[in-house]
């Protein structure tokens, strides 16, 4: 019994672990990450055909979205030897944040979701990235915006999108596109989600059902609004940047 119990156990996590990432309808009555998680991803899903040859995860965690890519080969990278890292079926390896350790134009594409943020230097990282990319390489990168302290003490920038456009171009990639994900409606319930979470957890069990009832009420809430009111972005969750790199452009000093 214990046996089939653990069994249990160990695939609702894996379950769960999966829909922070590829959030599906269970995720919309449970997670109250469901609003900026679900964005992302159908963002990520809409670029994903731009992604070919040979990628390079930066920063690449468990690679949660490495089924969105049909490439020929994925290698991630990450400053952490992840427990998990022997049971990966693509090729991995830890680096310092800022020198990866791969020969010069080595890939068609390199992809870091919700990373830059936690990168102090980011010039010298997007250096190192443009370095390992071949000319016309395309780098697509997440960044969040409206998102409370995370990973610390890692996390030490937003960007607004003119800001990372210029970081890009100082590194000699031209930016094809910058998309806000995530609406003034977004903003405000998902954070209103994530205190209400926060408060919840602080009193244990008893919280697990108001919790879920109030992440399932507030996630079609903003559904609803966002279906009946006119879409504004200046103020948004995150950034979607796909960009290609121009070798042949000297960046500039």
């Amino acid at each position: 019994m214990r046996s089939i119990f653990n069994r249990l156990s160990l695939r609702f996590k894996s379950f769960n672990r999966s829909q922070q990432f590829v959030p599906s309808f269970f995720s919309l009555l449970t997670n109250p990450t469901y609003i900026i998680k679900r964005g992302l991803y159908l963002a990520l899903r809409a670029k994903s055909l731009t992604m070919t040859g040979d990628l390079l995860d930066v920063g690449c965690g468990s690679a949660p979205y490495r089924g969105l890519f049909k490439v020929r080969s994925y290698t991630g990278i990450d400053v952490v030897l992840n427990p998990i890292a022997n049971l990966r079926s693509y090729e991995y390896s830890c680096f310092d944040g800022i020198n990866i350790p791969f020969a010069s134009g080595r890939y068609d594409c390199v992809l870091a979701t919700e990373v830059f943020e936690h990168v102090f230097n980011l010039p010298s990282l997007l250096k190192e990235v443009a370095r390992v990319s071949k000319e016309e390489a395309t780098l697509l990168c997440t960044l969040p915006f409206v998102w409370p302290e995370h990973d610390e003490p890692f996390d030490f920038a937003r960007y607004t999108s003119f800001g990372i456009t210029d970081l890009f171009e100082k590194a000699g990639y031209e930016v094809i596109e910058v998309k806000r994900h995530g609406t003034y409606t977004d903003v405000i319930i998902q954070l209103i989600l994530l205190y209400t979470d926060t408060q919840y957890r602080k009193i244990g069990i008893l919280g697990l059902i108001p919790g879920v009832l109030t992440c399932t009420a507030l996630n079609f809430f903003a559904i609803g609004l966002n279906a009946l009111l006119p879409n504004v972005d200046k103020l948004y969750l995150g950034l979607v940047i796909e960009a290609k790199l121009r070798k042949s452009v000297a960046p500039p000093s």
